[in-house]
C-alpha cells in the first residue's frame, strides 16, 4: 500500500533522529576527558573540552602551569575531582586556583576539589555564573572566594580561611550548605540567598564589625542557618560591631536561624561592642522563629538596633550577657511572641533596653541586671528609657535587679510607655519597685496582674507614677477599676500563671483601653471569651477582657462572687456574681472578719459552712437572682464596710461564694 506523503516525512525524521543518536553526533555528545591519563594537565583537559563535556580529574595532587590558575574560558563544561580527593595547590606558586572571568553560565560546574593555598586565592568568580559545589576551600593568605557580579549557586562546600574570608559583590547568588571558618564571609551591593550555611570560629581582623558576617547595602535571606563562635574586635577610638552579624543599610530577612556564642569586644565604656549576636544599623531587618543564645557584647548581647526598623517574630533570646545595657536585645526594635530568658546586663536591661521597642506577647523570665560601679541598676526583665515603649500581652515571670538603690526587678519604664494585658510575677529588686518602677507619670497600665513581686522596702509591687487602671495590684493601687484579689493562678509553683476558675480577673479589664493588636493573648488564643460563670465587672459591653496576660477560656464553675469598691468608706461600690439559682433568693453577708461558722437550724440552709466571723456577723443584701443566676449591683459602700469581708449564700441550694475583702 502506498504511504501518504505525512508518512514519508514522519519515517524519515525518525531515521534521522536514530542516525543521530547512533553517530555520536557533536550537538548531543558528553565526552569525560581524563586527568592525567588522557591530558597531562587539567588546563589541557579544559582547553579541548567542548560544550557539555566532563573533565575528570583522578584523585591526587594538582599543581603548578596548568593546574592552578585555571581557566573555564567560557565553556558549559563539568571539571570534576573523581571522588573528591583531588586537590589543587599552590605548592609551585600561583595567582588563584580557579578563574570565572568569561561569562560562564550555570551549566559550567566546578565540583569535588580540594584547594589548598597558601598565598593565592581560591575561587574568583566576576561577571559570571558557575556552579560550585562539593569542594573544601584551604586558603592561607588570600581570599578563598570572590565573586563580582555573580547569580552563582554555591552548595556543599567547606571554606576555611585564615586571613580573608569569602567576599561576594553585586550579583543574585545562592548559597547552600556551605561553611565557613576562620574569617568573616563579607557581602556588599548583593541580592544573596543562604540555606543551610554555617559561620563559626570567625573574626573581623581589623574591620571591627561582623565576626561571622557583614552585609552592606544588599538585600539578604538567611534561612536555616547557624552562626556560632564569631568575634569582632574593637580598638582604641573604635567600637566593635556585630559579632556574629553586622548588618547596615540593607534588607534583610533570618529564618529559622541559630546565631550562638558570638562576641563584639570592646572595653567597657572606653570602646563599645555593640551587640554580639547581632548588629543592625539602618536596615530593614526580619527575624523569623531564630534563637540567639550565649552572645556577649557592651551594649546588647543579643541583638543591638541603631536606626532603621527590626521586627523578631517567635525569637529566642537566652543566655545572652551585656556588659553595660540590653542582655538579650538593646535599641528599637518589634518583638512579637518572643522569649527573653536567663539573659544578664550589668546595668540595665537584664531582658531587653529600648526607648521605643514594642513589646506584643513576650516573656521575660528570669532575667538580671545588676548595680555596677558607674550606673544603678534599672529594670531586671525590661528597661524602657525615654520611651514610649508599647507592652502588651507580656509576661514577666522572675526577673531580678540586684545592688543598692536598683530599681524595678520586672521593668523600669522611664517614658510615656504603654502597659495593657501583661502579668508580673514573682519578680525582684533590691532596691525599690519589685514589680515595675514607673520615674515618670506619664506611663499607663491597665488591664494587667501585679502580684507576688518583691524589693528591699518590703513588698513594693509598683513604685512611681503613672495612670494605673482596671488591673489587680496586690496591696492596691489608687485608680478607676483597680482590684486588690488573689489571681487566683492555675499552678504559679510551677510557673502556670494561667486564670484558674473563678479568677477575680475573668471579665474584669476594660475593653475600651484593648488595642486591635491584642487580638490574642500570650497563649495565641483569642481575646474577649465571655465566662458565663463569672459577673461582668469590667467596662464595656460583654464579652468582657481579662486581666493579666492570659484569657480565661472556659467557663468558670461555683458559685463565683466579685466585687469593686472605692474605699474609704462612703466610695461606690459594684457587686456582681455568677452561677446563682436563676430567678431565687441569693443572700450576702458582711463580718467584720473571716472565721468557721455553720448557719443556726432555725434559718434556711442549716448546718452550712461560713467563712466568716459570727462576731457582727449581718445581712448586707437580700434579694433574686436574674433569669441568668447572677445579678450586678452597683450601689455606695455604707459607712465601716472597708476592711470587712463577704460571702454570698445561694439560698435554693445552699451554695456559697469564697469570701471576698471590701478593700
Amino acid at each position: 500500500m502506498a504511504r501518504s506523503r505525512c508518512q514519508h516525512v514522519a519515517f524519515r525524521a525518525v531515521v534521522v533522529i536514530i542516525a543521530l543518536l547512533l553517530s555520536g553526533s557533536d550537538a548531543l555528545a558528553q565526552r569525560i576527558l581524563r586527568v592525567p591519563s588522557e591530558y597531562p594537565t587539567i588546563q589541557a583537559g579544559i582547553d579541548a573540552a567542548e560544550a557539555n563535556d566532563t573533565v575528570l580529574v583522578a584523585p591526587g595532587d594538582y599543581a603548578g602551569p596548568g593546574n592552578v590558575d585555571l581557566d573555564f574560558l567560557g565553556k558549559a563544561i563539568t571539571v570534576r575531582g573523581e571522588n573528591g580527593l583531588a586537590r589543587i595547590n599552590d605548592s609551585a606558586g600561583g595567582a588563584v586556583a580557579v578563574r570565572f572571568q568569561s561569562g560562564e553560565p550555570s551549566q559550567a560546574v566546578f565540583e569535588g576539589f580540594i584547594i589548598h593555598f597558601e598565598i593565592g586565592a581560591g575561587i574568583v568568580i566576576e561577571g559570571s555564573s558557575p556552579t560550585i559545589r562539593n569542594c573544601t576551600l584551604n586558603v592561607g593568605q588570600e581570599t578563598p572566594l570572590s565573586m563580582t557580579g555573580s547569580d552563582s549557586v554555591l552548595s556543599d562546600l567547606a571554606i576555611i580561611a585564615y586571613r580573608t574570608g569569602p567576599r561576594v559583590a553585586g550579583g543574585r547568588p545562592t548559597l547552600e550548605r556551605v561553611a565557613v571558618t576562620g574569617a568573616d564571609l563579607a557581602m556588599s551591593g548583593t541580592t544573596a540567598t543562604l540555606r543551610d550555611c554555617s559561620v563559626s570560629n570567625n573574626t573581623s581582623g581589623l574591620t571591627y564589625t561582623g565576626g561571622g558576617i557583614s552585609i552592606r547595602d544588599s538585600s539578604a535571606t538567611l534561612t536555616r542557618c547557624t552562626i556560632r563562635g564569631n568575634v569582632t574586635f574593637g580598638d582604641e577610638g573604635y567600637d566593635s560591631h556585630g559579632g556574629g552579624v553586622y548588618v547596615e543599610g540593607s534588607a534583610v530577612q533570618f529564618l529559622e536561624c541559630t546565631i550562638l556564642a558570638n562576641e563584639a569586644i570592646g572595653h567597657h565604656r572606653v570602646v563599645h561592642g555593640e551587640g554580639g549576636g547581632a548588629y543592625l544599623l539602618n536596615s530593614e531587618a526580619y527575624f523569623r522563629s531564630c534563637e540567639l543564645m550565649g552572645n556577649t557584647g557592651t551594649l546588647g548581647g543579643g541583638v543591638y538596633v541603631e536606626g532603621g526598623s527590626a521586627s523578631f517574630i517567635n525569637c529566642s533570646f537566652m543566655f545572652n550577657t551585656a556588659w553595660i545595657y540590653g542582655g538579650g536585645a538593646c535599641g528599637n526594635g518589634d518583638f512579637e511572641n518572643c522569649l527573653f530568658e536567663l539573659n544578664w546586663a550589668q546595668e540595665a536591661g537584664g531582658g531587653a533596653s529600648s526607648n521605643h521597642g514594642t513589646y506584643l506577647r513576650c516573656t521575660f523570665r528570669n532575667n538580671r541586671a545588676t548595680r555596677s560601679f558607674y550606673e544603678e541598676g534599672f529594670g531586671g526583665g525590661l528597661r524602657s528609657d525615654n520611651g514610649p515603649s508599647i507592652v502588651l500581652d507580656c509576661l514577666f515571670d522572675h526577673n531580678s535587679v540586684t545592688g543598692q538603690d536598683t530599681l524595678g526587678g520586672g521593668m523600669y519604664a522611664a517614658g510615656s510607655d504603654v502597659i495593657r494585658g501583661c502579668t508580673f510575677v514573682s519578680n525582684y529588686s533590691e532596691g525599690a519597685g519589685g514589680g515595675i518602677y514607673f520615674s515618670v507619670s506619664q506611663a499607663t497600665l491597665a488591664d494587667s496582674v501585679v502580684w507576688e513581686n518583691a524589693d528591699g522596702r518590703g513588698l513594693n509591687q509598683i513604685l512611681g507614677d503613672a495612670v494605673v487602671t482596671w488591673s489587680n495590684i496586690q496591696g492596691g493601687y489608687s485608680g478607676e477599676g483597680n482590684i486588690d484579689l488573689n489571681p487566683r493562678f492555675v499552678d504559679p509553683g510551677n510557673g502556670d500563671y494561667r486564670l484558674g476558675d473563678g479568677s477575680p480577673c475573668i471579665d474584669a479589664g476594660n475593653n475600651a483601653l484593648v488595642p486591635p493588636e491584642s487580638e490574642f493573648d500570650l497563649d495565641g488564643l483569642p481575646r474577649f471569651v465571655n465566662d458565663l460563670g463569672m459577673p461582668d465587672m469590667g467596662e464595656g459591653t460583654a464579652p468582657i477582657v481579662d486581666m493579666g496576660c492570659y484569657e480565661f477560656q472556659s467557663t468558670s464553675t461555683g458559685l463565683n462572687l466579685a466585687l469593686r469598691t472605692s474605699c474609704p468608706d462612703g466610695g461606690s461600690a459594684r457587686i456582681g456574681w455568677a452561677n446563682g439559682s436563676p430567678d431565687r433568693t441569693a443572700v450576702l453577708l458582711i463580718s467584720p472578719g473571716t472565721g468557721t461558722i455553720r448557719i443556726p437550724n432555725r434559718y434556711p440552709c442549716a448546718g452550712t459552712e461560713l467563712g466568716l466571723a459570727s462576731t457582727g456577723l449581718r445581712i448586707a443584701w437580700q434579694g433574686s437572682n436574674d433569669a441568668d443566676g447572677g445579678r450586678v449591683l452597683n450601689t455606695t459602700a455604707p459607712p465601716g464596710a472597708c476592711g470587712q469581708f463577704v460571702q454570698l449564700l445561694d439560698v435554693s441550694t445552699c451554695n456559697v461564694s469564697d469570701v471576698v475583702p471590701i478593700e
